[in-house]
């Protein structure tokens, strides 16, 4: 009993790590999903015009 308090105030305790996260770090995580999706984009054969002008959207902002 007194162990399941323990871990409950444990999960209590954390904070997310998204909290702390730094507006650069957050840069790059948004960089890399880009450049994944624009590689995926890229290796369709056939590919919606909508979702390329997306994504060219986005690489802008």
């Amino acid at each position: 009993m007194a162990q399941d308090a323990v871990r409950r105030l444990g999960r209590v305790a954390q904070v997310p790590p998204l909290l702390f996260r730094t507006r650069y770090a957050i840069d790059l995580d948004r960089a890399k999903l880009l450049a994944v999706a624009d590689r995926a984009l890229s290796a369709m054969p056939v590919v919606e015009e909508d979702v390329r002008a997306f994504v060219e959207l986005v690489k802008g902002r």
